[in-house]
């Protein structure tokens, strides 16, 4: 597992621990609205934050995939230049 594999897991845990915590939160007393205030807030910037990982995400796997594309291009033109250079030294 990747780190930024490793980071959406945790931040995939933390949000749904806090959406659990937000959804039991109704019944407490008046006094709590600060707090669901936060919550819903801090809730919020982890999906926003969710949602940027997972971009970031997507943009290094298409990269990944180019980069491996370009390898092996690479790769095959140097051992086709390299046969040609046995060639022409006759072994």
């Amino acid at each position: 597992m990747t780190d930024l594999e490793a980071a959406r897991a945790r931040l995939e845990s933390a949000v749904g621990r806090l959406e659990s915590a937000a959804g039991g939160m109704p019944g407490r007393p008046a006094a709590a609205a600060g707090d669901t205030e936060k919550l819903s807030t801090e809730l919020a910037a982890l999906r926003d934050e969710r949602q940027r990982l997972l971009r970031e995400l997507d943009t290094i796997r298409a990269d990944y995939r180019r980069l491996r594309e370009v390898t092996a291009t690479v790769s095959s033109r140097l051992d086709h230049a390299i046969g040609d250079l046995k060639a022409m030294r006759g072994g």
